[in-house]
């Protein structure tokens, strides 16, 4: 694999076309991780040439780079990139973007979120680029997670069903460690989706109000475009944040929550993902917590709303990038020199 040509697939190019160079550049005065994740734009025109998603496969000195894409929309791709090597201070990277006569997804280098295929998660390599990762594949809940209200589904996705006075939820077993960002990709339709953060995974957010019951994020707040709760506040012994995501009508969206550090806890949507939202509650910051359990879930009590239909594709963590600055990237065409 130390080589373009090494693939099960030739370049389906000729010579004197046009591929892509993405330049990775830390602005920073601190050096960025190997294995940290940045966010790629990569447009699927190569000059006159146009490509599928899952026909191009990034390189690193010669080496394939892990990738995994989340969307394809208006002629481009986001795709998440895992550096292959650290970039020092104020200095750059350059991975390639080379385009195949066929698909080159394998699920272990290259590989795409699993609504993207026909069949659920055949090229999903998620677990490969991100620090956890789970789609719910199949029908049984994943190693490492625990019921905590029934009334879910999995089938090919995390299912929850309109609900009127109960709770529906998930929480993990074991806790990921902080500063990082929690993020799920999920569609629904009137109701709301919440995720919570904490120290315990006994103890739940119960308590604000009767609709709030049991702390899966449950914060009602009015049906606006998502985000529409936020809170970060001390129970007992515990420690939590958590977010509620809201909408009136059908919206497949990414919604992210992180725990960076004492009184900056952050909730966002993907309008800017790089430059997440940063809401802060002065009442109810908390201190940072080294490691913290995951809960997602929708529902409510004592309300006259109803829990909406909500579906969650897939759910990852990743690395908070260092101060909270990601990478530029850029993509220019150079000719091709590999055939």
């Amino acid at each position: 694999m130390g080589v373009y040509s090494n693939r099960i697939n030739v370049v389906a190019i000729a010579k004197g076309l046009q591929t892509m160079e993405l330049t990775i550049t830390n602005t920073q005065n601190v050096s960025v991780p190997s294995g940290l994740q940045v966010m790629a734009t990569v447009p699927l025109t190569f000059k006159n040439y146009t490509i599928d998603f899952d026909k191009i496969g990034f390189y690193y000195n010669g080496n394939p780079v892990y990738s995994w894409v989340e969307s394809v929309s208006g002629g481009n791709m986001t795709v998440w990139l895992k550096m292959p090597v650290s970039i020092p201070a104020n200095s750059s990277i350059k991975i390639n973007a080379i385009p195949y006569a066929k698909t080159v997804l394998d699920g272990n280098y290259w590989g795409c979120a699993p609504q993207l295929t026909s069949t659920y998660g055949q090229y999903d390599n998620g677990a490969s680029v991100f620090n956890n990762y789970w789609n719910f594949a199949g029908t049984t809940l994943p190693n490492g997670w625990q019921t905590i209200a029934s009334g879910y589904s999995i089938n090919n996705g995390l299912i929850f069903s309109a609900v009127s006075n109960a709770n529906q939820g998930i929480g993990t077993t074991f806790a990921v460690a902080t500063p990082g960002l929690l993020e799920i990709y999920a569609t629904g339709n009137y109701g709301r989706i919440g995720l919570e953060l904490s120290t315990s995974n006994t103890t739940f957010f119960d308590g604000e109000r009767t609709w709030y019951e049991n702390g899966y994020g449950m914060i009602y707040g009015g049906y606006v475009s998502p985000p529409d709760g936020f809170f970060a506040r001390n129970l007992g012994s515990s420690q939590m944040i958590l977010v509620n995501f809201e909408s009136s009508t059908p919206m497949p969206q990414v919604f992210g929550v992180g725990w960076v550090s004492t009184g900056n806890e952050r909730e966002y949507t993907y309008q800017n993902p790089l430059s997440p939202i940063t809401i802060l509650n002065s009442d109810n910051a908390v201190a940072i917590a080294n490691n913290l359990y995951i809960y997602v879930g929708q529902g409510e009590s004592g309300s006259t709303q109803q829990g909406g239909n909500w579906t969650v594709y897939w759910l990852r963590t990743r690395a908070y990038p260092p101060n909270g600055v990601m990478p530029t990237v850029s993509v220019s065409s150079i000719p091709v020199s590999v055939y």
